[in-house]
């Protein structure tokens, strides 16, 4: 939220200083992210000087360009080259001086340098208007009136006003803060309970409304969903440009001036918090309007030339014919203020936060408005805005209300009762607050306190703090102003002995990461929320499976992910769109499922690897990674942590090709694989994107913490190398496991050292594998070798059908 400083001032003129105020703004929770200097022109005209045009004569190489004489009012004149059509001697102008950094309405700013031009030597340059920031203007240089003083600061004779901007982080349990009004009654009790100056925000100028029949008649069917509803007919309005200090202000909080109408509702938002919705008054038909939910399906033409189609949840304001606007949303087309309004209805309107939530969610829409109902607005605002919108109108026109105010309230909504121990506040803030400190807190908060006696106070806050309904609400606010600094820190902090979990998840967490990020891998935090329809596009068979929302935020983040690839490929996509196309990511995250009735949420550690196995560079290869770089990758993790999974091929996997599972016996505690093209295509990612999902705790379970060490082997290894030919279908990990079955003990390690297919092998492929023997008591014989070869040969003939074609 930006704050002006120079508006705060306004309405609290308390002396402090700007970073005094960022300061204690952000001591009580209102955190101040940065100040920075505003001014209405950019760059402030720093540096420019009126100069005039002594004289004017052709460049001698350049048939479009001028060499002028230029007095600043300095004994010599300055030479510039100027290529503007409409230069002319006598004339008053803008200089940019050499040193001069000029700010153009669009593009980057540049310093003035002495330079030659096509030969001749400019000592500055002559300013057309857009080129300083002051407007569009190019057709040439900005000539000034002739009476215009030379040499002296631009700034002189078009002042340049100047704010500092306050962008407050400002937080979800703080919403009656959410204007500037709001902040400056918040910086007036800290202000007050500090010590630093006892003064209350002024209330804006305001016009009294008048009392009678309202001139439109109002119905409000749905109260629940707005409970109160405000307005005013205001006639003789001529919809123009605002004047120039209204503009001003709302240029420095970064909002575009529209017209007058459009102004005042934008500027009282900001000021008061309370958001205001003009309709054209000839637009409403029947002269009738209703508040109430329409039937779903209902299409509604909006502001922005769109056709939105209604849920029956939607409040919209209606009048005899059909819908208007979605209440507290967005308005419609059609019944806008145009340059040919003379009469509006003034809406000032208090709706539930709830409700707008799920219709903004569910339309894509979130305007200024929606999100200050959204976070909730004070139910008390509503008239009191109309004043103030009501007054700047007749500032700018002949604007007079028409009839009573609609003001249609039926359940005043109650200041909020809470009890506040004193006993309670002491064990939270962990130090004595004293009691005249926290009922000075309660006082410039506007807290009313019912009764108090030793044990505590009885409250009612007020509606606007709508946050505040629970004692331990209460108690922060009374710390916040309090100042979390002038809690004492106490001389010992005791703690309860604590045994830590075997295995320690959280340690073991930590050192995975450490040890990832050694691998070159980056940590990634995705969204545990997903799209449903992914699942229905690439796994239609798991849709039962996918654990939906009831009351989705976002129209598409409809589910829990089933699985983390999808989020894993979003931050892919994100980086590629951004010419990173060497990726390697990592995430503990959650997955989730369902069955039935019941719901499963499983921890589990990703990883992604796409792009070129090593960083760009002269004496670096260019090679793109491979299904075997993601398979180190996991095999370096289970040695680390001295996990045994078997390998085995995932036949059919929905998102992965040569997709291995591993497994713990039975259970499958991971899976990798390369993600199948027509997944990466729709994520628009280049090079092969290779992924592995964990199930963390599965995998870890079992682990053993204890180390076995060796010996180094007295005695040598020998090696013996087969060569098979092969069916296509049948894989190493087949082969590997029935050497390991028959080989007997002494066998230490099986290896693939290479692979050919070929049209001599006829649809088959050979495999090249070794086997190293090795006995820890003694040297083994050639015929102990033989013997267990023997067995590996014939096992592997009956159980893979193998061809042996040499030892």
């Amino acid at each position: 939220m930006r704050i002006s400083w120079n508006w705060l001032k306004e309405l609290l003129p308390a002396s402090v200083s700007v970073d005094q105020a960022a300061e204690l703004l952000t001591d009580i929770g209102l955190e101040v992210e940065s100040v920075e200097v505003w001014r209405s022109v950019k760059g402030g005209l720093e540096g420019l000087v009126t100069g005039e045009v002594l004289a004017v004569s052709p460049h001698p190489d350049a048939d479009r360009l001028q060499v002028t004489q230029v007095s600043i009012g300095e004994e010599a004149p300055l030479q510039i080259v100027c290529g503007a059509p409409n230069v002319a001697k006598g004339q008053k102008v803008v200089v940019a001086t050499v040193g001069t950094t000029i700010h153009p309405v669009s593009g980057e700013a540049f310093t003035i340098r002495k330079a030659k031009i096509r030969g001749v030597s400019s000592e500055g340059m002559l300013c057309a208007e857009d080129e300083i920031g002051l407007g569009d203007g190019h057709d040439g240089i900005l000539v000034l009136p002739a009476a215009t003083q030379v040499g002296i600061a631009l700034t002189e004779i078009i002042p340049v006003l100047e704010d500092h901007l306050l962008e407050i982080g400002l937080t979800a349990n703080h919403a009656d803060a959410f204007s500037h009004y709001g902040v400056a009654r918040e910086l007036s009790a800290a202000l007050a309970v500090r010590s630093m100056g006892t003064i209350h925000p002024d209330f804006p100028e305001n016009s009294p409304l008048p009392d009678g029949k309202p001139a439109i008649e109002v119905e409000v069917q749905n109260h629940s969903a707005c409970p109160r509803y405000s307005g005013i007919v205001i006639r003789n309005i001529q919809v123009g440009p605002s004047p120039e200090h209204i503009q001003e202000r709302l240029k420095a909080i970064g909002m575009r001036a529209v017209n007058n109408v459009v102004d005042v509702t934008n500027l009282v938002l900001h000021e008061l918090g309370q958001p205001l919705h003009a309709f054209d008054l000839d637009k409403i038909s029947g002269q009738r309007i209703v508040v109430r939910n329409v039937a779903d399906g209902t299409t509604f033409h909006g502001l922005d030339d769109k056709e939105y189609t209604l849920s029956a949840q939607d409040l919209m304001i209606c009048d005899a014919e059909g819908a208007m606007c979605i209440g507290g949303v967005f308005g419609g087309k059609d019944s806008g203020v145009s340059a040919s309004t003379t009469s509006i209805f003034l809406e000032s309107a208090f709706f539930s936060g709830a409700g707008i939530r799920r219709s903004e969610s569910r339309l894509g829409l979130k305007t200024d408005a929606s999100s200050r109902f959204a976070k909730g607005t004070d139910p008390e605002m509503t008239v009191a805005a109309l004043g103030r919108a009501l007054f700047l109108l007749q500032q700018t026109s002949e604007a007079e209300p028409v009839g009573g105010l609609v003001d249609i309230y039926p359940e005043k909504i109650s200041p909020f009762k809470v009890e506040l121990r004193k006993a309670r506040l002491r064990n939270i803030a962990g130090t004595d607050i004293p009691d005249e400190t926290v009922e000075l807190i309660f006082r410039h908060l506007d807290i009313q306190i019912v009764s108090s006696d030793e044990q505590g106070w009885q409250t009612e806050v007020p509606v606007r703090k709508n946050d505040v309904t629970r004692e331990i609400d209460l108690i922060e606010e009374v710390m916040r102003f309090y100042g979390y600094d002038h809690i004492p820190v106490p001389k010992a902090v005791r703690t309860p002995f604590s045994l830590s979990p075997k295995p320690d998840l959280e340690r073991i967490r930590l050192q995975a990461c450490r040890f990832l990020a050694a691998q070159g891998f980056y940590e990634v935090f995705t969204n545990s929320i997903s799209r449903s329809k992914y699942v229905d596009r690439w796994m239609p068979a798991h849709q039962d499976q996918v654990v939906r929302l009831l009351n989705s935020l976002n129209a598409e983040l409809d589910s829990m992910r089933p699985t983390t690839l999808f989020s894993h490929l979003e931050a892919a996509q994100y980086n590629v769109n951004r010419k990173q196309q060497d990726l390697r990511f990592f995430e503990f995250g959650k997955v989730f499922n369902r069955s039935g009735d019941s719901y499963t949420e499983v921890s589990t550690l990703s990883l992604l690897i796409s792009g070129r196995r090593e960083p760009e560079n002269w004496n670096t290869s260019k090679e793109i990674t491979t299904i075997f770089d993601m398979k180190a990758c996991v095999q370096l993790l289970s040695n680390q942590w001295h996990i045994s999974a078997e390998e085995t091929a995932f036949e059919d996997h929905p998102l992965l090709e040569h997709a291995i599972a591993l497994h713990k016996g039975q259970e499958v505690v991971g899976v990798y694989g390369e993600v199948k093209p027509a997944i990466r295509d729709a994520f628009d990612i280049r090079y092969p994107v290779y992924f592995a999902e964990i199930f963390w705790i599965k995998w870890l379970d079992g682990r053993s913490e204890d180390l076995t060490m060796h010996t180094l082997p007295k005695y040598p290894e020998v090696r013996r190398d087969l060569a098979l030919i092969l069916e296509p279908e049948v894989s190493f990990d087949k082969v590997r496991s029935v050497t390991r079955q028959t080989a007997g003990d002494l066998l230490q390690d099986v290896v693939l050292f290479d692979v050919y297919e070929g049209e001599k092998l006829q649809g088959k492929k050979s495999y090249a594998i070794g086997l190293t023997f090795r006995d820890d008591t003694k040297t083994l014989t050639d015929k102990e070798v033989e013997a267990s070869v023997n067995r590996v040969i014939k096992a592997l003939e009956k159980e893979t059908g193998a061809t042996i074609r040499s030892t």
